[in-house]
Order: structure tokens, then C-alpha cells, then sequence
């Protein structure tokens, strides 16, 4: 804030602050979107509630992740060639919000009078749109909001913006158990969608503020083929230890997906506790992203991987033992933990490592090298439907405790570096 303030006699100063309070609520409206079609606590109960076993409740995550991050390689090249990249972010942010609005279509007039299957194959596409819509937005996006905030920032803005998402998300969440509680099925979840879809146009609103008044320096033609990724791999250490241990932590969340139907399934819930979960996660993320914001700028943000590996290891272990609902909502909070430290540290951590004008193209190698490890999580929905949930959780604190360790001796904080 004291450098904005120097700056004020130009403008800047006004500007930055305009830039940095547009990209907080940008960020704080998502996430109370978000709040309402949650991928942890009430997208799998809706999946369960259409006729879907666990290989389908596996998927929703997968859909997510891999439909958020493998196709951003194609528009990195893009990203990185424009001068200009506001235009390109208010473009493609319309396309990830438009999904929303179908799926709300679909859960008021398909669930009603179609399949099990056809139901869930309509979800799964439109759902996957949304995914691949925020994929396409990312690159962009990042790439503006790292070209907006001077690095010092970068982990106070995410910061701020899960702290702030959090306590609408807790709203969300009190919202969303009155909805699912008050509400006939499907029209109760037909709501949820479009609630969302109402939050994410006011966050749409926000970018539309973002002021870019310096052009980059658009970087040369660099076609991401096979050869060029395998070359970044073989020769950046750094960013090929920092993607080892990032697909380990990947593999260890399996049994996220999975968190709210062993509870309702283990305590005979009904689905306004989706709403309860929703509220748990967001209240601990406010926690975390004070705490975590905060750690990241003072100490770097491998702090933050560490963190999340060893909320993903404990949350497997609680998932195994809770035997009261009580209990079992503590699962939830390392849940929200490992997402917050996630949403803080990884992308900045990328950038950090990451030449300013190759940013987008490492980012979108990074979740193009990653994001498959994701495809395990259909192989958990397998293994629960043969054997159980015991089996996934403990394959998930194994890999999750390989993560903390290849982190911890492996990644090495890249502002130590710099300052060497």
C-alpha cells in the first residue's frame, strides 16, 4: 500500500488499488458461486441422487480437473501473444459462465422426465463445458493477474479473495441447505445452478473494471508441441521437481470426491447436510486464507504445498476413524485446507519459478503434465465399488505422505534462490 501511495500524484497508485480490490471480488464472487455447486459436498450427492454408483460420484472431480486444465495448452500461445490480454480474459470468462445456466435448464426439465443414464450423460457434458470453459479463461486470466499485482501481493491477493469467498461461501452454504431442505428434487438443485450462475455474472462485472494500461511484451511463436514440452521437462529442474510432487498431491485428494456420500451413507444424512459441508469448508477457509495468505508472502509458497499435503493425510485418516457426524466434519475442514493452500500457493508458485514472457505456456504445461493424475480418481470410484472406502483412503494418505516428503526434500523455494 505505501508504494501505491507514492504513486498517487500520477494515478498509478489509484489505479493499482482500483486493479487489486476488482481482482479480490472478482475472486470472492466466484468462489460464492461456486459455494453453491460445490464439487466436494454437492455435485456428488446430485450424481448419487440421479442414479450414479461410485465409479460416477469419481468422475465429478475428473470431469472438473481435467476439463479446467488440459485444454489450457492450446490457448497458452495465444495468451502469451497478446499485448493486451483483458479483451481475450472478458471473452472466454463469458463461456466458462454459460454452463451454469444449461445445467440449471437441465435439472429443471430433464431429471424429471428422463433416464438415470441420459440424465447423467447430459450433467457430465455440460458440466464438462463449464470445466473446459474455465480452462480456456485461465491462462489469460492468470497471466492478467499476475501482470496487474507486483509479486510481494500475489499471495495477499489470493489471500484476501479466499478469505472473502469464504464468508459469502459460508452464506452460500446456509443458502444452499435451505434450498436442497425447502425445495422438491430436482427444482431444489435447478435453484443451486442458477444462483450460481447469478454470482458469476456479478464477478464478470468486476473484470469488466480491471484497467490494463501497459502492454506486454508479446513473447515469439512457440507451438507447444510434444518435443517443446519434453525440452522444458528435461531442462528446468526446478519445474520438473515441482510437477512430481504436484501430481502426487493430485493422486493423494482420491478420496475427496467421496468425503460427503461416506457420510451421509455412514450417519443416514439428508441432503441439506451437502449445504451443512459446504458451510464447514467455507468457514474453515476464511481461517486458512488469513493464515496461509499472510505465510506465503512472508515465507514463500512451498510452506503452503507442504501444508496441503498434510491436511490431505490427515483428512484420509479421519475419513477411516470419525464414527459421529461431530467428528467426521473435521475431515471437511482439512478438505478446505488443502483446496485454500492450492488456490493460494499453486499458481503463484509457478509464476515465481517461470520466466515472465514463458508464464503462460509452463503453466499450461504444468496442468497439461498433471492434470491426468486426476484419472485415478475413477480408478478409487472402482476400488470403493469392489472393496469398499477403506482401501481409498489408505492409498490416499500413502500418497499424500510421498508428497510431503518429495516436497519438502526435493522442491526447493524459489525466493531463496533469488535472494542468493
Amino acid at each position: 500500500m505505501a508504494e501505491w501511495k507514492r504513486r498517487e500524484g500520477t494515478g498509478e497508485g489509484d489505479v493499482n488499488r482500483r486493479n487489486f480490490i476488482a481482482n479480490i471480488l472478482d475472486g470472492a464472487l466466484f468462489a460464492f458461486a461456486m459455494s453453491f455447486v460445490s464439487v466436494h459436498t454437492i455435485l456428488p450427492i446430485l450424481v448419487k441422487n440421479i442414479g450414479g454408483d461410485n465409479i460416477a460420484v469419481g468422475l465429478v472431480p475428473v470431469v472438473w480437473v481435467v476439463g479446467f486444465n488440459v485444454p489450457q495448452v492450446f490457448v497458452a500461445e495465444l495468451t502469451q501473444r497478446q499485448a493486451f490480454k483483458k479483451r481475450l480474459v472478458l471473452q472466454t470468462a463469458m463461456w466458462q459462465r454459460l454452463p451454469w445456466l444449461l445445467l440449471a435448464g437441465i435439472a429443471l426439465w430433464a431429471l424429471n422426465y428422463l433416464s438415470a443414464g441420459v440424465s447423467l450423460t447430459l450433467f457430465f457434458v455440460v458440466f464438462a463445458l463449464a470445466a473446459v470453459g474455465g480452462s480456456v479463461n485461465l491462462p489469460g486470466w492468470f497471466d492478467l493477474v499476475a501482470k496487474l499485482t507486483p509479486v510481494t501481493r500475489r499471495g495477499r491477493l489470493f489471500g484476501i479473495r479466499m478469505l472473502l469467498g469464504s464468508v459469502l461461501g459460508v452464506v452460500g452454504g446456509g443458502l444452499s441447505a435451505f434450498i436442497l431442505s425447502s425445495i422438491a428434487y430436482p427444482e431444489n438443485y435447478a435453484v443451486l445452478f442458477l444462483a450460481a450462475f447469478a454470482a458469476m455474472l456479478a464477478s464478470y462485472v468486476c473484470l469488466l473494471s480491471l484497467r490494463e494500461e501497459t502492454p506486454s511484451k508479446p513473447s515469439d511463436r512457440q507451438t507447444l508441441s510434444f518435443a517443446a514440452v519434453s525440452e522444458v521437462l528435461r531442462t528446468q529442474k526446478t519445474f520438473r521437481t515441482f510437477l512430481i510432487g504436484d501430481s502426487l498431491l493430485i493422486i493423494s485428494t482420491m478420496g475427496a470426491a467421496f468425503y460427503a456420500v461416506v457420510a451421509f451413507q455412514r450417519f443416514t444424512l439428508s441432503d441439506a447436510y451437502a449445504g451443512t459441508f459446504t458451510m464447514v469448508m467455507m468457514a474453515a477457509t476464511i481461517a486458512a486464507s488469513v493464515v496461509l495468505g499472510i505465510a506465503a508472502d512472508r515465507f514463500g509458497h512451498k510452506v503452503n504445498l507442504l501444508v496441503s499435503s498434510a491436511a490431505v493425510l490427515i483428512g484420509s485418516i479421519g475419513a477411516l476413524i470419525f464414527a459421529t457426524v461431530e467428528l467426521y466434519m473435521f475431515v471437511f475442514v482439512c478438505a478446505a485446507i488443502a483446496v485454500t493452500t492450492s488456490q493460494i500457493s499453486r499458481l503463484p508458485f509457478l509464476a515465481e519459478i517461470a520466466p515472465e514472457a514463458e508464464r503462460p505456456k509452463l503453466i499450461a504445461i504444468a496442468n497439461l503434465v498433471t492434470a491426468p493424475w486426476a484419472l485415478s480418481w475413477i480408478g478409487a470410484g472402482w476400488l470403493a465399488d469392489v472393496a469398499g472406502y477403506t482401501p481409498v483412503y489408505v492409498l490416499a494418505a500413502l500418497f499424500a505422505a510421498s508428497a510431503f516428503a518429495w516436497i519438502h526434500q526435493m522442491v526447493h523455494e524459489p525466493r531463496r534462490r533469488l535472494a542468493a
